[in-house]
């Protein structure tokens, strides 16, 4: 997602507005994520709490600008990943939290 962000060139001052809005609320999204990671990295078996599927979702509706149309591509992808494990109660694994972990921050 980082990468994605790095090639970010808003055209207008709206767009520089609205990215700068959205990487404050990134970064605090990541920190959550990254939170998450850590306490569950000794786990066998992580419940996927509502928080980190609101992590996504609100990432993926945060990027809703054309700008920042493949943050909002791979976060609805790991969002529905999630709720659909969380539906049907299984819990993620260590390869689920070192995926979720390898994402650039």
């Amino acid at each position: 997602m980082a990468e994605a962000a790095v090639v970010l060139t808003p055209q207008t001052e709206e767009e520089k507005a609205f990215c700068k809005i959205f990487i404050d609320e990134a970064e605090e999204l990541l920190d959550c994520i990254e939170q998450f990671v850590k306490d569950n990295r000794e786990q066998r078996h992580i419940e996927i709490t509502d928080e980190i599927v609101r992590a996504f979702h609100t990432l993926r509706g945060a990027s809703g600008s054309s700008a920042l149309a493949a943050i909002s591509e791979v976060s609805a992808t790991i969002e529905h990943s999630l709720e659909s494990l969380q539906q049907q109660d299984i819990g993620m694994n260590a390869q689920h939290l070192e995926a979720l972990a390898s994402q650039p921050h």
